[in-house]
This record gives structure tokens, sequence and C-alpha cells, in this order.
């Protein structure tokens, strides 16, 4: 029954996938095609997703934590399907931008709470010397068909348009609804006696969070992993930028797909492979130190005559070391915490992960000369330094302890 309920939820995953690939791929590239007031509304469109984040994650983890998970699922899958459907009705150009804004402040909201329902989830369905092996083989899974999806969607853009993009992403959330709603009711975390929490009082839903957060901070380990993903978050927010206006930085209208399908490529490999490497502090450093070389190579061809492959094997590399990064980190989390503590824990972490995005996206926003291949080689440097001086740190500490 368990195996159904694993297809099920895997299932679920990617459709949201093929949704929000499409919806973000579509929306940068049409909003990032108006020049410099898509310039502006890009880095709209990217901060208030993210503050978004920040303002509902911690909510969402105490929720998470007091109610019903798979309910959770089913609705935010639903409010998705039909903002999407909606958005994609919308005639007039300049009310479609300020829609897909609003729209993505919207769908921001309902991932804090889905993406910490479904992390939650898995734990209580695996032993927990195979949630790495279940991670890796659900992130490969996302990442083929995120081979697939940038195909699909640059053909579906290109040949029908922004809103067919939009009504094709809204189907793929009504296919992870109708997926979640046929998964048995004993992979649910909670039973009936426990409904009454979610209307405990705004009093009990913060002090839940600050309890979570306690929580993080007794963790040496997850707290120090935490500070380092904040600070490398604020570098990605370039990169995250920086990418649709790839076709304008190498003066090639297919480098943009083709950055997404090499990324994707990486994503698989590492995802494949990081379920053979030893799950620890130091594996985790030495993976986002690597993924910042890869970030330093895209910049290689605006510099020098080099083949436009060079960037493509950068983003590559840049995925393969970030992919398994993350598979990593959510595994020992959902290994080492408490599942009574598991949806705020998450939601915790990713949202003071992120905490610096905002300030960073708004930083190259202001700045139009950014947008170039430079970009690239001071996003890599940054994070490449960053985590082998913590890895230093890491090994120093060690060796002390050890003596003593």
């Amino acid at each position: 029954m368990k195996k159904h309920n694993y297809a099920k939820l895997i299932i679920s995953r990617l459709l949201d996938q093929v949704g929000n690939v499409t919806y973000d791929y579509a929306n940068s590239v049409w909003i990032a095609s108006m020049g410099i007031i898509g310039h502006k509304y890009l880095g709209i469109y990217q901060i208030s997703e993210t503050i978004i984040s920040i303002i509902f994650n911690p909510i969402a983890g105490a929720i998470a934590d007091r109610t019903n998970r798979k309910k959770i699922l089913l609705v935010t899958d639903f409010i998705s399907a039909l903002i999407c459907i909606l958005v994609s009705l919308i005639g007039n150009n300049q009310v479609l931008l300020y829609c897909i804004i609003i729209a993505n402040i919207l769908l921001a909201i309902t991932y804090s709470f889905s993406s910490t329902a479904f992390k939650s989830i898995v734990p209580q369905a695996l032993k927990s010397d195979k949630v790495l092996s279940f991670n890796s083989s659900v992130e490969t899974c996302l990442q083929i068909l995120s081979v697939l999806s940038p195909i699909f969607t640059y053909f579906i853009y290109y040949e029908f348009g922004i809103r067919v993009a939009l009504l094709a992403n809204g189907f793929s959330f009504a296919g992870s609804f109708l997926a979640i709603l046929t998964i048995m009711e004993d992979v649910e975390n909670k039973d009936k006696t426990e409904k009454v929490t979610v209307k405990k009082s705004i009093f009990k839903l913060f002090n839940d969070i600050k309890d979570g957060l306690k929580y993080i901070i007794s963790n040496r380990e997850l707290f120090e992993l935490l500070i380092l993903s904040a600070a490398v978050n604020f570098f990605l927010s370039f990169y995250n930028f920086l990418l649709p206006f790839s076709n304008v930085i190498f003066k090639n209208q297919e480098v943009y797909s083709k950055l997404l399908f090499y990324s994707a490529i990486g994503a698989i490999l590492g995802a494949f492979l990081s379920k053979f490497t030893s799950n620890t502090r130091k594996t985790l450093l030495l993976l986002l130190g690597f993924s910042g070389t890869g970030i330093m190579c895209i910049a290689l061809p605006t510099f020098f005559s080099v083949s436009i492959l060079i960037a493509y094997i950068g983003n590559l590399t840049f995925m393969f070391f970030l992919t398994a990064y993350n598979i990593h980190f959510v595994s020992r989390i959902q290994e080492k915490v408490a599942d009574e503590y598991l949806g705020r824990v998450f939601s915790t972490v990713f949202t003071i992960a992120i905490l610096f995005m905002p300030l960073g996206t708004a930083t190259i926003t202001l700045i139009p000369s950014a947008v170039n291949g430079s970009t690239f080689i001071i996003i890599g440097f940054a994070i490449t330094i960053m985590s082998l001086l913590m890895f230093c740190f890491n090994t120093h500490i060690f060796r002390r302890n050890s003596k003593s």
C-alpha cells in the first residue's frame, strides 16, 4: 500500500515540476523580452516571490506540524491550478503583466505550504536509512522531466504564446491534485483528534515557530549550514536574475534554453550519483564549493575565443554539485529531526536560507551594467570561497576536538 502512495507522491511532484518550469520559464522570457521595462518588472517578479516565501514559510511549517498534510497539498494544488487557468484568460498584455506578478505572489504562498507539507510526509513513510536513496530517486525523476520541460515549454511559448503556456501550467497543477487525492489515509500524519489545533490562536502559532527556531539554534551543524546557505543564496539571487538575460549577454537567442537544458542534465547526474556519496557535513561543503566553479565557467566565452559549449558545461557542473548538495541537506534534516518539529524546521531553514535573496535581487536590479558575463565570475568565486572557508573552519574544529 505504501509503495502505491510513494508512486502517487512522485507523480504529484513531477506534475508540480512541469507546472513550475513552464510558469517560470515562459514568464521570465516574456518579461525579459520587454527590454528596459522587463529589467524592472523581472526584478519585481522575483523579489515579491522571495519576500512572500520569507513571510509564509514559518507559518506553513507550524501548520504542517499541527494539521493534516494531505489536505494542505490538495488545497494548494487546487488553488494553484485555478490561478493559472484564470490568468491565461486575460487578453490585454499590460493587464496580463500585472496579473502574472500578482499570480506569482499567490503561487509563492501556496508553494510555501505545499513544499513543507510534502517534505514532512516523506520520513513517515520510510525507514531512516532509506531517506537519502528515496530523495535521490525522486530528484532524479524530477530532473529527467526538467530536461524535457524546457523543450516542451519552448515549443508551447514560441508557437502558441504566453497564455497557452499558463493554461498548460494550470492543468499540471490539476493533475497533481488528482494524484494526491488518491493517496491512502495511512500516510497522513495527524489523526482526527488533532484537527482542533488548526484553530489555535496566533499567539500559539508564533510560539510554535519560535520553538522550531530554538531547535535549529541548538543544533550547531544545522545552524552553521543555515548561515552559509543564507550567504550563498544572496549571490545565487544574482544568478537567478541574470540567467534569463543570457540571450542578450551571449547575443544568441538559443542560449537561455540551452543553459536550462544542460543544467537539467547536470541535475539528473547530481541527483542520481548523490546516493553514492557519504551524507556528511564535509561532503555538503565540498559539493557547494565545487558548484561555484561551474558558475565561473559560464562566463568564459564572453572573455575568450572559446566555444559556447564551455558555458553550457559550466552550468551543467554547477547544477550537478548544487543538486547533490540540496539532496544531502534535505536528507540530513529528515533523518535527524524529530517528526513533531519537522515542518517547522524545514520552513525555518528555507526561510532563513533565502532571507537575503530579495536584497541580492534588488542590488542587481539597480545596477544595469551588472547584466554581463563578469557577474557570473563574481557569483561563482564568492560561493566557492565561502564554502571552502567553512570547510577549513570545520576541519580545524574537528582536529582541535580530537586532540583534547
